[in-house]
């Protein structure tokens, strides 16, 4: 079966409906898992599975540090 394949900041952004902004800084900050064609600068696409994996791990983390406060 073939990946989703998303090409640009707006498709990334329109699958996780947020703003390119934002993806641009979870990637940055949160580790979301973009490729980028030319090293840190220009084209940037991303899968959609390994994004799905990377929310599930955001999850995850998020209540292991929650049930850690309590």
């Amino acid at each position: 079966m073939a990946k989703l394949r998303l090409d640009s900041w707006k498709s990334i952004a329109e699958y996780l409906e947020r703003s390119a902004r934002t993806v641009q800084r979870w990637h940055a900050y949160l580790g979301l898992p973009v490729h980028h064609f030319d090293g840190r600068k220009g084209s940037v696409f991303a899968y959609a599975e390994e994004i799905d994996r990377w929310l599930i791990g955001l999850a995850e983390e998020t209540r292991m540090a929650i049930k850690g406060m309590s």
